[in-house]
């Protein structure tokens, strides 16, 4: 599966790629436990490790610093919108999208800064310009992820949604137990 990467490379410090989000936390959590938070909507048991915490603070730091908000750096760097100065701020805005044109599809990509998860359990978002339901975020992980694998689809609360204005699932997936 090919993802694009949402952080911005030119940002010194981020290296998502040499995480650990499982290593020595007491808050990772288990597959069953991932299971459990997506049934019971208990999203608040969901944290990340201390050094992804910092870098996500210290990118979002950076996002408000040269956007007018996150919502719209999400919408260049996932949803290839374009951005212009806005002249009342001076930072980046993203540019309506033309709405007689069909919107773009889905996106699956890794989370730069996943939940604490257990070590072989894989913390992605399902990003799109319109909502999507279940059933066609299952589509859409049969299609990219196959048959070996299984997954909890997860929408946070409003409360906990860090980018409001577009729509995303949090997707869990490891390898079914299987092709362990």
């Amino acid at each position: 599966m090919e993802a694009a990467r949402t952080t911005d490379e030119n940002h010194p410090g981020l290296d998502p790629q040499h995480w650990s989000p499982w290593k020595g936390s007491e808050s990772t959590r288990t597959w069953d436990e991932i299971v459990e938070i997506s049934k019971t909507k208990d999203v608040d048991r969901f944290s990340r490790h201390p050094d992804v915490r910092d870098a996500y603070v210290a990118h979002r730091d950076y996002i408000m610093e040269r956007y007018n908000n996150v919502d719209d750096y999400m919408r260049e760097k996932i949803l290839r919108w374009k951005v212009e100065p806005d002249s009342a701020t001076g930072k980046l805005k993203a540019l309506l999208q033309d709405t007689s044109d069909p919107p773009p599809p889905p996106v699956l990509i890794p989370n730069d800064f996943p939940y604490a998860c257990a070590q072989g359990i894989h913390h992605y978002l399902l990003w799109s310009p319109v909502r999507v339901d279940e059933q066609q975020a299952h589509v859409i992980l049969e299609r990219d992820l196959g048959p070996d694998h299984e997954w909890v689809i997860m929408e946070n609360p409003p409360h906990r949604r860090t980018v409001p204005g577009i729509f995303h699932f949090h997707i869990f997936y490891r390898k079914t137990q299987s092709t362990m």
